[in-house]
């Protein structure tokens, strides 16, 4: 019995399953797209659903996919046969299409895929045209318009949204269309984004900006265009050598709150107005964009693209009446391939995540490289060749496709889960969709409980998937008929005969009347015929695992175990490669590592790109672990920094994966003193050997060697068992067990310990009658399987062992849940990483900073301790939240502790209940003093409030959070602690009966206005002191101004 196999007996408890509703699975892997199949849903499934999903919770409501309309796309549409063509746009934007996209952006005037630079009022920089007279869309009616009326061919429904990527360049400071000057397109000077306003701070071109946009509007609708969406700049914080053009926060919101904003609620009353589209991190630049005084009364959406993604989701936190829109997909490099699929799949996840209504790809098609005339290369969903004229629908095509063909305008979005990259939604015609991405090289199982019923998914390596779940007969008929149809009008020349038959006598069934008792055969018959089509027919071979290899997405997936006093741990783009920076000037050791599962068994090795400056080669080096071999590459010879020669490829020497399926992988160094030692790595790769038949050998060998060595008579059976193994799985399963056994009696002596003590603290829960009888009862039934297991001895290892213990530490969270809360109860367990050794449950957003965690200066002295921490060496800059939502807590009133530090005025330990605020602002004793030392202090939050079971909690120096502006370069938390006080939740302090006008202060939407340097302090009805003025909940509030209290309304 190998691993898997136990630990699924230990940990899940099987039931029979039993089939009653019919799935269907829509798969693409790579050179293998959209191929269809059916399973069932049954009433049990073995263990607990990794995903719930509940129709009746729905989140946002879905509006439409779209894509945009640009120049280029346009040439080499035109490059395409005819056939071509049509089949093209039918499959884009038609209703039974691949894609059935509904949303279209254009921009005004010319973007980065335009042939050239033009606008629709371009004059002599030297002139003006204040109202209009030099206006005209002629260059747009023969290219965007044409392309846009053949969308609108296939679906009369779509709808537009514009931006302009430049006004016209007689509005700007520079008098020309790009922000950054470079040898070719002729700018003047370089206007960089955030602090330089390009567009001419004036009235009158304010005004004549507002009409442009009128008139754009007006010209299109003449062409039968709606374009019901707008937005003032596209990326106003890109520095662009193309059309573009940087706003500071400050003048837009002048310019949206005064002018844009008035003037459309005038002219275009039902036109949605778009702050952005957002290409910033910074939440500072979006709350001065907001805290504009009535913005809020004609911005209706915010969009995010690129780098707004990251302050997306704390910005919808705060401000919740704003709509969000995701506003263009990320573009690539012109790879056209596997991985930029993967990644806009990915995006498509995690904007839906965090609640966008609306989603654009950028462009739909592009000839060749993708290259533009400003030098972009980029990619498309679909690549016309132009030497042979003919079309190539990439892996983006299909990642897109497996969201926008089942998830159409109305849609309710349900449960998403970006680490399991699992998207979910209700359909307006009653059926669930799931949408699920496999980035691994193995094969995973995902196990959801879809509203009671359950399914058990195989999602291939590699793999996008939607799986389609009819609530009702009705839904399943009507999303298979809608299959057919698409088949049949659109690809009926890819289709047999026998194919084109069969479909048509579907659809011919299900157009008729169909009684009760035949409609499961109608459903049937349309299903084989779809399925027959589009059934795979091929396999996929393994490839890479490796998550994150070339650390796009920061650290995620990798362990960092540098041991260091401080250093600069970071993700880092040097030569032009995204890597790993592995710095710091006194340190022991430098690791970073991934551990690898369910890998075939078999030799492999693991190559990784490195790099670091002339003279500090020590022994910088990847390596790859299996049980107790390891196998390294030679040490690092080059040392060339920050150009590309210096990335240098290290290979280790093949390593033997065993049937346990695991393997660590990694790069380290030890220190030559100082800085040498250190490294940037990257691009890991994992490559299997296909004749390994002498090598595993060679692994039995060095393993029997080891064993006989240790003159150990437990080793004697195995030994015997592995010199005698014959065949290759007799082989891996005696390396596998001889290995464990070798690392079992050298170094599992912490992790058995670890084990024993969390055992001992689970049976004693399981004893006390404060807890819920069934809650005890499971937890020790599952603590003695375990022990049982420990105790035999046999496929015990490091990897298995923490398995073990994670899931015994759920069950023992889930028997606290069930107690009856008292006074003091320690509820620190409810906060995922409380002690940061991770960052995963919190939601952490940094502006300015150099990361969010680091070890070295911890005040226990431990160096390797992880806490939470951020440095800019400019005093003010640095902008760092990070927070984390405790649901399904008990109501009372809690106590929140931390250990904080900071050199500066205006860091704070924040909670935030449904209704109200709390602060605690952190001592300022630099990194020398302190209570706990280094700089540290404990500090607390007493008398937090919970009513609804939701308790935010975190730490900010954010002004607009926290009414009060940081002074300081970093700041550190670390060690959060929540206790339960007590189930009193009238807690309150007196307020004034009586209300005095104060005529400086207001209310407004989500705010209050305060016109006055007087100190106010704003408390909500119960009595409690919110702490801030921005970002409340609607409802009345109490201001107290010196001995003067006002009561005003939030809307």
């Amino acid at each position: 019995m190998n691993k898997l196999t136990f630990l699924s007996m230990v940990l899940l408890s099987a039931s029979e399953i039993q089939a009653q509703t019919t799935a269907y699975q829509f798969k693409t892997t790579d050179g293998n797209f959209w191929k269809m199949s059916s399973l069932t849903l049954s009433d049990k499934v073995p263990g607990k659903a990794q995903v719930v999903i509940r129709s009746s919770q729905p989140q946002q409501t879905f509006l439409g996919w779209g894509t945009c309309f640009n120049e280029l796309p346009w040439d080499a549409y035109n490059l395409l046969s005819d056939n071509d063509k049509q089949l093209l746009v039918k499959r884009m934007f038609n209703p039974y299409g691949d894609l059935r996209l509904q949303k279209g952006r254009l921009s005004a005037g010319a973007n980065d895929y335009a042939r050239e630079w033009y606008s629709c009022d371009e004059i002599d920089v030297n002139e003006t045209d204040f109202e209009m007279e030099h206006f005209n869309i002629d260059r747009d009616l023969t290219t965007i318009i044409p392309s846009i009326k053949l969308a609108l061919a296939e679906n009369p429904e779509i709808d537009f949204f514009c931006s302009p990527w430049s006004p016209p360049t007689w509005m700007k400071t520079n008098k020309h269309y790009a922000q950054r000057k470079t040898n070719t397109n002729g700018c003047p000077f370089n206007v960089p984004p955030y602090f330089n306003d390009q567009f001419i701070d004036d009235p009158r071109y304010y005004k004549a900006y507002c009409l442009y946009f009128d008139k754009f509007i007006n010209a299109y609708k003449e062409q039968g265009i709606n374009i019901t969406s707008l937005a003032y700049q596209n990326e106003a914080y890109s520095n662009t050598p193309y059309p573009g053009c940087s706003w500071t926060a400050k003048t837009t919101g002048k310019f949206l709150a005064e002018y844009l904003g008035p003037y459309m609620r005038e002219h275009q009353p039902n036109l949605k107005l778009i702050i952005g589209t957002m290409n910033t991190g910074s939440l500072d630049v979006y709350e001065q964009i907001l805290s504009t005084p009535n913005i809020d009364k004609y911005m209706d959406a915010i969009g995010f693209q690129w780098e707004g993604a990251n302050a997306m989701k704390e910005i919808l936190r705060r401000h919740p009446q704003y709509e969000a829109i995701q506003t263009e997909n990320e573009c690539g490099s012109g790879t056209f391939d596997w991985n930029a699929g993967a990644h806009t799949f990915q995006l498509a996840n995690h904007y839906l995540a965090n609640k966008v209504t609306t989603y654009y790809y950028w462009n739909a098609i592009l000839k060749d490289n993708g290259i533009s005339p400003w030098g972009w290369i980029q990619n498309a969903m679909v690549q016309v060749n132009s030497g042979t004229k003919t079309p190539r629908y990439t892996p983006e095509y299909y990642a897109y496709c497996h969201y926008t063909h089942f998830i159409p305008a109305g849609s309710k979005i349900l449960t998403t889960d970006e680490s399991q990259l699992v998207t979910t939604a209700l359909t307006p015609e009653g059926n669930i969709v799931i949408v699920a991405g496999n980035d691994g090289s193995s094969e995973k199982t995902l196990t959801l409980d879809i509203d009671g019923k359950y399914m058990v998914a195989t999602l291939p390596a590699k793999s996008f998937n939607t799986y389609v779940v009819g609530q009702n007969e009705k839904a399943q008929l009507e999303f298979l008929r809608k299959e057919a149809q698409g088949l049949v009008e659109i690809e009926t020349a890819s289709l047999s005969e026998t194919q084109l038959t069969n479909l048509k006598e579907a659809l011919s069934k299900a157009k008729q009347t169909i009684a009760e008792s035949d409609s499961a055969q109608i459903i049937q018959s349309l299903a084989n015929a779809v399925i027959d089509v589009r059934k795979d027919t091929k396999t996929q071979e393994l490839s890479n695992e490796i998550q994150n290899p070339s650390f796009t997405d920061g650290s995620t997936h990798w362990t960092i175990a540098n041991k260091a006093a401080g250093g600069d741990f970071k993700t880092a783009t040097i030569a032009r490669k995204t890597c790993w920076n592995n710095w710091s000037n006194n340190f022991t050791s430098m690791d970073i590592h991934q551990d690898l599962g369910n890998l075939k068994p078999g030799a492999y090795t693991l190559s990784a790109i490195s790099m670091c400056g002339p003279g500090e080669i020590t022994d910088q080096h990847a390596y790859a672990e299996a049980q107790s071999d390891k196998t390294i590459s030679p040490i690092k010879e080059v040392a060339i920094w920050n150009q590309t020669t210096g990335w240098e490829k290290q290979t280790t020497e093949p390593i033997v994966v065993g049937t346990d399926g695991t393997l660590r992988i990694g790069y380290s160094s030890t220190s030559g003193g100082g800085t040498k030692g250190w490294f940037c790595v990257s691009d890991f790769t994992l490559n299997q050997i296909e004749d390994d038949a002498e090598l595993i050998q060679n692994a039995i060998d060095a393993a029997i060697k080891k064993a006989e060595a240790q003159e150990d008579n437990s080793l004697s059976e195995l030994i015997t068992t592995a010199k005698n193994a014959v065949g290759r799985e007799a082989q891996l399963e005696a390396l596998t067990l001889l290995r464990e056994s070798l690392k079992s009696g050298t170094d599992l002596t912490e992790i058995l310990e670890q084990y024993k003590a969390l055992s001992e603290e689970a049976h004693n829960i399981a004893k006390d009658e404060k807890y819920a009888d069934q809650a005890r009862q499971e937890l020790e039934t599952q603590t003695e399987l375990y022990d049982q297991w420990i105790e035999a001895g046999k496929q015990v290892s490091e990897p298995s062992i923490k398995d073990v213990i994670r899931a015994l530490k759920e069950m023992i969270n889930k028997t606290r849940l069930s107690q009856v809360p008292s006074p003091s109860t320690d509820f620190t367990y409810y906060i995922k990483n409380a002690d940061a050794e991770d960052s995963e449950g919190w939601d952490i957003n940094v502006t300015n900073g150099d990361g969010s965690r680091k070890s070295g200066q911890h005040y226990s002295g431990n160096t390797t301790n992880m806490y939470f921490d951020s440095f800019n060496k400019t005093a003010g800059s640095l902008w760092f939240t990070g927070h984390q939502t405790l649901t399904d807590l008990p109501n009372g009133v809690y106590t929140l502790k931390a250990c904080a530090r900071t050199d500066g005025e205006a860091v704070f330990l924040t909670a935030q209940t449904e209704s109200d605020w709390y602060q605690q602002e952190i001592e300022n004793s630099g990194n020398t003093q302190g209570k706990l030392g280094k700089g540290w202090n404990p500090c607390e939050i007493q008398n937090i409030i919970v009513r609804n079971h939701t308790l935010t909690i975190g730490y900010t120096n954010d002004f607009y959070l926290t009414g009060k502006k940081f002074t300081g370069t970093w700041m550190s938390f670390d060690d959060f602690q929540l206790y339960y006080v007590s189930d009193n939740v009238s807690t309150s302090i007196g307020l004034p009966s009586s209300s005095t006008p104060i005529p400086n202060i207001k209310g407004g939407k989500g705010c209050i206005i305060v016109t006055s340097d007087v100190p106010v302090k704003v408390y909500n009805l119960n009595g409690m002191l919110m702490g801030r003025t921005q970002n409340l909940p609607a409802g009345i509030y109490a201001v107290i101004m010196g001995n003067i209290c006002t009561k005003v309304i939030v809307q």
